[in-house]
């Protein structure tokens, strides 16, 4: 039993490299995004900053 264990496992583990690989790259994407610090991207600070001026100008805006 040893020596199919030895032979085998190997080999099932090479199997399911095509599982291991994406669940690799998912959880370390979820750890990057608790670790990170949470930023909008340029488009959306370029309508925030936008929305701002225009506020400060007394215009109404749409929300």
């Amino acid at each position: 039993m040893k020596e199919a264990l030895e032979a085998l496992l190997p080999m099932y583990l090479f199997m399911l490299l095509p599982i291991w690989i994406p669940l690799i790259a998912v959880t370390f994407g979820a750890v990057l995004d608790v670790v990170r610090p949470r930023r909008s991207a340029p488009p959306g600070r370029r309508v925030a900053g936008k929305r701002a001026r225009t506020a400060s100008y007394g215009l109404a805006t749409a929300e």
